[in-house]
């Protein structure tokens, strides 16, 4: 499909070679800048980081963190121990959202009844070159 005479529209073809220059130019700044905080993370003035916590030195700032992942197994298991003052954990529902959809599409008004609290919000559009 060609640009129509006298538009501004670009086509497709001149946006999929746009975006592929995009996305090329972004993977290379991504890795430029990976290899300059690898440099930052290995320079001596950042060797005594804390394991959780921020240090700033000359305008650079580097912060670090411990990712939490708890045992939801064992957390069951040692929930009749601990009283409720206590216990510092909410219940989470993660959905099975093919199970989700089985469901619904079997049963209708189970869908009528859940989706009360259900509220949806579209997510960002993706776009990626793909060979044809």
């Amino acid at each position: 499909m060609q640009k129509p005479k006298d538009s501004n529209v670009r086509s497709l073809t001149e946006l999929r070679a746009a975006l592929d220059l995009a996305k090329r130019e972004e993977d290379l700044s991504k890795a430029a800048r990976l290899a300059v905080e690898e440099e930052i993370l290995a320079h001596p003035q950042f060797q005594a980081l804390p394991e959780d916590g921020t240090v700033r030195e000359c305008g650079i700032q580097v912060t670090t963190k411990l990712t939490r992942k708890w045992d939801g197994e064992k957390l069951d298991v040692l929930r009749a121990e601990v009283a409720d003052p206590f216990w510092p954990f909410e219940p989470v529902w993660k959905e099975d959202l093919r199970e989700t959809r089985r469901l619904f599409k079997k049963y209708p008004e189970l869908a009528t009844h859940l989706g009360q609290a259900l509220t949806l919000k579209p997510a960002k559009p993706t776009v990626k070159i793909v060979e044809e």
